[in-house]
């Protein structure tokens, strides 16, 4: 595909976009991870105060039963994630002593990942096709010269 004139430049641009979206990528999942162990934290704690309430009160229960979605490791990766990626539902944070907590970390969340971070990985992605386009027709030949030189080995012609 490198060596059509047409798609060679696109092609080296999602290389080359790819390349400098390393960095953003890491930051990205440092994030995840990080908003993740906020809200399992928080969720174990629910759970746990959810369960002493009923304990005290005499009421057989499940521990399980009260748990939040975000109260299992899977659980808080998959809503951080999707929280990161836009899906904005708050209606699971509500009813708890640690609502106010977490409305502040839900809205940070919202605010680094989705406006902040997203916002950054377009302008990463702009950048590097602009920067591309500018060499296109350098890379284009590069990338044919490259083509040549890594099968200089293979004599297609058997009569020369």
């Amino acid at each position: 595909m490198r060596l059509v004139a047409e798609i060679s430049p696109l092609i080296e641009s999602v290389f080359v976009i790819l390349n400098d979206m390393s960095y953003f990528l890491l930051i990205f999942i440092i994030g995840i991870f990080a908003f993740s162990e906020a809200f399992y934290t928080i969720g174990k704690n629910q759970a746990m105060l959810k369960e002493e309430e009923l304990d005290n009160a005499g009421i057989p229960h499940n521990p399980m039963e009260y748990e939040p979605s975000y109260a299992t490791i899977g659980g808080a990766l998959s809503d951080t994630y999707m929280s990161a990626l836009g899906q904005l539902d708050i209606s699971e944070y509500g009813g708890s002593p640690m609502t106010p907590i977490l409305y502040v970390l839900f809205i940070l969340l919202s605010f680094i990942m989705c406006i902040h971070l997203l916002n950054m990985l377009i302008a990463i992605m702009g950048q590097s096709f602009d920067r591309n386009a500018e060499i296109a027709d350098s890379n284009r030949k590069i990338n044919q010269l490259e083509f040549v030189v890594n099968n200089w080995w293979i004599h297609p012609i058997k009569n020369k």
